[in-house]
């Protein structure tokens, strides 16, 4: 849950008022000053691909790869790893995707650089949005 939404939910919701300290409470820790910075958002393109099919979420990952490329290359900088994820039938997908590509000769035919891949709990954070909104 973002810091914002916190923050948010901690003023306008009475019952929540025990963890307003904690919502409040600044990030420690070595990427402190980075996540102070603002980050430059990148727009990903609208692709017409289903998660279901492997053949599909192999093409998904091979343009998040080229994109990669592109930035790093545009910026000059090494090429890092890039966080991906999604709910959690999407971050199974993309695993299981990076194991079909494992034995591949070069880095970005491995999807090297797309890790770590994690899930959220979108359709959690959904229900709890659902029942605010019904609430108010």
């Amino acid at each position: 849950m973002s810091r914002l939404f916190q923050r948010i939910l901690t003023e306008f919701f009475p019952w929540l008022k025990f963890a307003q300290k904690a919502a409040h409470k600044e990030i420690q820790g070595e990427y402190s000053q980075l996540l102070c910075k603002k980050n430059k958002v990148i727009p990903l393109p609208v692709m017409a691909k289903n998660e279901q099919k492997y053949t599909d979420v192999v093409e998904i990952l091979d343009k998040y790869e080229n994109i990669i490329e592109n930035v790093y290359e545009n910026a000059e900088i090494p090429i890092n790893n890039v966080h991906i994820g999604g709910d959690q039938l999407t971050r199974e997908r993309f695993s299981g995707a990076k194991r079909l590509r494992a034995a591949a000769i070069t880095s970005s035919e491995r999807f090297a650089h797309l890790q770590p891949i994690t899930f959220e709990l979108f359709h959690l954070q959904m229900t709890v949005m659902t029942t605010f909104y019904q609430i108010l």
